[in-house]
């Protein structure tokens, strides 16, 4: 049960995040909203595998963890894509890169369809991915490693290359947080792989490497001034505040349903709902209280708009 209330925590964190881009107008918006979406629905994929492990739904297990790892190839994919677009987010640019990046995504996804029968728990192995031997190493680690880890790295690559090419302030600033993030994620995910290898519960975590990449990329790419210390200090503030407490508040409310009620369909309405409730009362708080926590975006843009406007006069 614990591994349920860990995964729909950051279910509930990530589909805020998601749901937050789909208003944004700035352009990487589009292109961070693939990521964040495709995250949400993956994690939602994983949280389904977890039930029909613990209600041992065993039919469909098989064709979830198949889906759900393709959802890991579109995020790996999408974020390569993102690495490359950034920081203008041009359409219809870098296409002999898409193309690199679709072929060798398939080749991944190849490997889990083909090589990867699926996820299981078992009470000597616990939690893990069964898969046939590939050059000395189960499939699954392949794919693991080179989705959290091997593709990070080479986003990050990328990142340095622009940042170091990239004469805009606010454009490096930009990537580097992004880059940031990267490194962030990679090092998280280093650290689960380690874990699973004694902890096979530790695999809840590795939504949390998504969740900080989407938060801080967002955070990072929708600013139009150059941070300060104070700014990323209420930066944090702001997600602590906004998004960290309530996704809490809904993970305690998950671990109580799952506790105390039996019937399956009512816990799955019961937090649905909890979790519908949680969002509409953040997002009045987050509407009421940003000013207060340093978010001066929109007053900026008004006072920029006011400014273009006095010199058209």
């Amino acid at each position: 049960m614990g591994l349920i209330v860990f995964v729909f925590f950051f279910l509930v964190v990530l589909t805020i995040l998601a749901i937050s881009l789909v208003f944004r107008k700035e352009p990487h918006a589009r292109d961070l909203f693939m990521i964040a979406g495709t995250t949400v629905i993956t994690t939602l994929l994983f949280l389904i595998l977890i039930l029909a492990l613990y209600f041992n739904f065993s039919n469909i297990i098989v064709i979830v963890s198949k889906i759900f790892m393709m959802g890991m190839v579109l995020i790996s994919f999408f974020t390569l894509q993102f690495t490359v677009k950034m920081p203008y987010f041009e359409p219809q640019k870098n296409i002999t890169f898409t193309v690199f990046n679709g072929i060798l995504h398939l080749l991944i996804a190849s490997l889990a369809i083909f090589f990867i029968k699926g996820f299981f728990w078992n009470p000597l192995s616990g939690f893990k991915f069964a898969s046939v031997i590939l050059a000395g190493n189960p499939a699954a680690d392949i794919f693991e490693r080179t989705l959290l880890l091997f593709i990070p790295i080479l986003a990050m690559g990328i990142s340095i290359y622009k940042i170091f090419n990239e004469r805009s302030r606010i454009h490096k600033q930009q990537m580097i947080i992004f880059f940031a993030a990267l490194l962030l994620c990679a090092i998280l995910w280093g650290i689960v792989y380690y874990l699973a290898t004694i902890f096979s519960w530790a695999i809840a975590i590795t939504p949390l490497g998504y969740l900080l990449l989407v938060f801080f990329t967002s955070s990072g790419f929708s600013t139009s001034m150059v941070y300060d210390r104070k700014q990323l200090a209420f930066a944090l503030l702001r997600f602590l505040t906004f998004i960290l407490i309530f996704a809490a508040m809904t993970g305690f409310w998950a671990s109580w349903v799952l506790t105390y009620v039996r019937n399956f369909y009512v816990q799955v309405i019961l937090l649905v709902v909890g979790a519908l409730v949680s969002l509409v009362i953040r997002n009045f708080v987050s509407q009421k209280f940003r000013w207060f926590l340093g978010d001066k975006s929109e007053y900026a843009s008004a006072i920029e708009e006011k400014i273009t406007a006095a010199r058209l006069y």
